[in-house]
């Protein structure tokens, strides 16, 4: 049996998964009502030739929304090097909101993890700087006003390393889209996980802010359909 908020679409993950013909698939839609989530896409250019040349405007984006939204708030990064560069230039801004700024730190111990997370109850202007994928993007629980907001930069995709080369190149090669299945689904797995820090109960609220302009393409649109996401962007 498997179990998880992002097991879709289903084709790709039974074949990931190894599901035989045949097995029964369940799909359930979101409890929370889209009203609840107030998202929006910024469609900035991060693809990796790009970052430095459009780092400022990422790191205005950022600031922007901490300024414009009250609460604590978590910006997910696609990197630990992306994440410092962003960080360097939003404390060189003028006129920067106060704001108690932390970042995830590799390899980070559970002590550690847990004083970041202290933060979150104790304050009210916490931003915390993470990497998608790490230690905050999932399994953590910070509802009701401990998190307001979350800011993702990226679609996720994962770097590209021989595993992956491996595993896309067997894909394609039984005529299936590797990419999509070793790049592209993985990566927005780990956007609706990050996402879904934020809407823990029927009562909470706040806001999300999708950075990229990838969130454009029909590709990464339709893996948000069916989303709490999805149906707060008006995506069908």
């Amino acid at each position: 049996v498997f179990f998880s908020a992002t097991l879709a679409p289903f084709d790709a993950c039974k074949k990931m998964l190894g599901s035989a013909e045949g097995d029964a698939c369940l799909a359930l839609p979101s409890p929370f009502d889209p009203a609840q989530l107030r998202a929006q896409i910024r469609p900035i250019d991060i693809r990796y030739r790009s970052r430095e040349q459009t780092a400022p405007d990422v790191a205005q984006a950022v600031v922007s929304h901490v300024r414009q939204n009250e609460g604590n708030t978590i910006v997910f990064f696609p990197s630990y090097a992306y994440m410092s560069r962003i960080a360097e230039l939003m404390l060189g801004m003028e006129n920067l909101p106060d704001m108690n700024m932390l970042r995830e730190r590799r390899a980070m111990a559970e002590d550690e993890k847990n004083a970041l997370l202290s933060a979150f109850e104790e304050n009210n202007d916490t931003v915390l700087l993470a990497v998608l994928g790490g230690a905050f993007s999932e399994g953590i629980d910070l509802p009701g006003k401990q998190l307001c907001n979350v800011i993702v930069v990226s679609t996720g995709m994962p770097q590209p390393d021989d595993r992956l080369r491996a595993m896309q190149a067997y894909f394609d090669s039984i005529g299936e889209n590797g990419f999509d299945l070793c790049m592209t689904i993985p990566g927005m797995v780990r956007v609706i996980q990050a996402a879904g820090r934020l809407i823990r109960t029927d009562a909470d609220t706040g806001t999300l802010l999708l950075v990229d302009s990838r969130y454009s393409h029909a590709r990464i649109r339709a893996l948000l359909a069916g989303t709490l996401i999805g149906d707060a962007l008006g995506i069908s």
